[in-house]
């Protein structure tokens, strides 16, 4: 699987990579979705402009940033996390944020969603970054990306979830990480001492 920044991505086509598509158990419909997907075949806002479309390109969902099947795939994919156990206090929130990297590729991409205390979607972005030398720097700069898009909203109370443990685990941790992460993992930590009804942990 490849990824270009410019159009999105796709999939060598293999056939018995296909195949096994077909074999998976899972509803036709979702089956379809994904096979479109991987051939940059999902009619997103970016995808019908190209094809002469006149049409706005932001995304309907978070109102924030253009919809290109980068953009979906990591709404999607966040929205469909699973709620935590303090999202049924009211004025709680929860921003759940995630990493893709694949090595070699020039840049990476990072999904941020926040919902409220009913785990209804408030608002959402994806953002691109210049490549990093690996997945938990990548994760840990999630993280920090979350905290500082926070600290533009007016928001007191929310907890930032990531499924990274090596990231969360740093940022807890009193020792000072001397890897290049450690510049992420800092900065965390600043934001957090600064603003006390924040939190970070993993999902």
């Amino acid at each position: 699987m490849w990824h270009d920044r410019n159009i999105g991505v796709g999939l060598v086509t293999q056939s018995s990579g296909w195949s096994k598509l077909w074999k998976i158990d899972l509803p036709h419909k979702i089956k379809l979705f994904l096979w479109r997907f991987c051939r940059n075949n999902v009619p997103v806002k970016t995808r019908l402009s190209a094809k002469g479309v006149c049409i706005r390109l932001d995304c309907p969902m978070c109102n924030w940033d253009v919809e290109d099947l980068n953009h979906v795939f990591f709404l999607l994919a966040l929205l469909l996390w699973p709620a935590g156990s303090k999202q049924d206090e009211i004025g709680f929130y929860k921003l759940n944020v995630d990493a893709a990297i694949k090595l070699g590729d020039p840049s990476f991409s990072m999904g941020l969603v926040l919902r409220d205390h009913t785990g209804a979607f408030v608002t959402g972005k994806t953002i691109c970054r210049a490549m990093v030398s690996s997945v938990v720097e990548a994760e840990a700069q999630a993280i920090l990306e979350g905290l500082q898009w926070l600290l533009t909203m007016n928001y007191d109370r929310v907890d930032i979830e990531s499924d990274s443990l090596s990231s969360v685990r740093a940022i807890h941790s009193p020792e000072m990480n001397l890897m290049e992460v450690g510049i992420f993992i800092d900065a965390c930590r600043l934001l957090l001492d600064a603003k006390v009804g924040f939190s970070v942990s993993i999902c």
